[in-house]
């Protein structure tokens, strides 16, 4: 296909390796059965249900699965690593496992995925090492609950701003979880019986040439529409008073010059705050262009602008009415 990026297997395994646990969750299609198999990891007879062959009580990662991927099932034999293993349960060619793991690594703008050591790592920004390892777990809990399809609330919010065509977008940097607690000061929410509450969320992973550096969440009522007034009320609710916003961030270590990104990797870059506008965006110009939601102004001054663009383009379009046009092409 042309303007489509190869990758080989001898950039993209070194870059995999020690982030396993967090691909084979994201890219599987069963974030939760790869939770409970990570963490029953090398042990006797604690296995799940083979992602493949769909068997109870068979599959298992490897002791060195975190490096390599690796994997059995009692029915299926062996997976020598995690590229196979994708391979297996989706029915992928070899080129496009590379490239969905490398678009998960690197985000889907950088052409060139660069070699790191700790997955989201940057610059110490004031952010304790202890701190730093705890937002990376709870970014990963996330993760292991999100979805690559949108539900019938995330399709409906996508029809009311617009942008129905969005539904049908697929990236490694978005993704859609069905049940997500809204955390204040490190504790979820309530509901009035005591447990968690939870929204719909649309989930984008954050990323720069550093690698993935956090989230974005737009939490979402159940007739799809952004529920800032149902998290106020459900906060004042918890005795919380204080504005609290539908679209929280969570980062590793901060989220200067990281984006939401969307696209191919090329010469052009159209940049924008948040993901809806530039969803709309990509829509728009038919999806061959590289896309990056910044989340907010701030941010969007600080955007790293990867070193193969010549033209940057800032799109702050965010009505309905604009990005209906968007997708007209006007």
């Amino acid at each position: 296909m042309a303007g489509q990026y190869r990758y080989s297997l001898e950039k993209i395994k070194p870059l995999a390796r020690g982030r396993w646990l967090f691909i084979l969750p994201a890219l599987s299609g069963d974030g939760e059965l790869f939770t409970r198999a990570s963490q029953r990891m090398g042990k006797i007879y604690q296995h799940t249900p083979c992602p493949v062959c769909g068997g109870t009580d068979r599959f298992g990662l490897l002791p060195d699965a975190v490096d390599t991927g690796a994997a059995h099932c009692q029915h299926c034999g062996g997976f020598p690593d995690g590229f196979d293993l994708l391979q297996k349960i989706h029915g992928w060619s070899l080129p496009w496992a590379l490239q969905q793991v490398a678009e998960y690594i690197g985000g889907g703008a950088c052409a060139e995925p660069v070699a790191r050591d700790n997955w989201g790592a940057a610059e110490s920004r004031g952010i304790s090492p202890e701190k730093q390892d705890a937002r990376r777990k709870a970014i990963g809990r996330i993760l292991a609950k999100c979805q690559r399809e949108p539900s019938e609330i995330h399709r409906a919010y996508f029809q009311n701003r617009g942008i129905p065509a969005a539904a049908d977008i697929r990236s490694a940097s978005l993704l859609y979880h069905h049940g997500l607690p809204y955390y204040v000061n490190g504790k979820p929410l309530l509901d009035g019986k005591g447990g968690w509450k939870t929204w719909a969320a649309i989930v984008g992973r954050v990323s720069s040439s550093s690698g993935w550096m956090g989230l974005q969440r737009v939490y979402l009522t159940k007739d799809g529409r952004k529920a800032d007034d149902e998290i106020m009320l459900t906060a004042k609710e918890n005795g919380l008073i204080g504005d609290f916003d539908s679209k929280p961030m969570l980062s590793i270590n901060g989220m200067v010059g990281g984006a939401v990104r969307f696209g191919k990797a090329g010469k052009v870059l159209a940049a924008g705050e948040g993901i809806e506008t530039m969803l709309a965006v990509s829509i728009g110009l038919g999806g061959f262009m590289s896309v990056a939601a910044a989340g907010t102004a701030a941010l969007l001054e600080g955007l790293e602008i990867p070193e193969q663009v010549e033209t940057l383009l800032i799109l702050p379009i965010r009505t309905q009415t604009n990005a209906g046009h968007m997708q007209q092409g006007c």
